[in-house]
């Protein structure tokens, strides 16, 4: 029987340690510290792939490849004056 994947084409997810760690460190309340969320996407083999996926597909909460969700808003703004010079 094979099953259905709630993110088609997303395989890169299989590898990624925080699908195998409980907890709500990657969707912190404003404030609060991110150390452990960033310190576990350090080690994680798909960390760049995790950060592309949240770039390409808007997330605007939680971290992602180690980036919160306000590093990623700087990164988008960077990537746009890029663009635009």
């Amino acid at each position: 029987m094979k099953l259905l994947k709630i993110w088609p084409n997303e395989d890169w997810r299989d590898g990624a340690i925080c699908a195998t760690i409980g907890g709500d460190w990657w969707y912190p309340e404003k404030g609060e510290n991110t150390r452990i969320a960033r310190e576990i996407c350090a080690m994680c083999p798909v960390k760049q792939e995790c950060l592309d996926h949240a770039m390409k597909h808007g997330e605007r909460q939680g971290i992602w490849g180690g980036v919160t969700a306000k590093g990623r808003e700087q990164m988008r703004t960077a990537i746009n004056a890029a663009k635009s010079n």
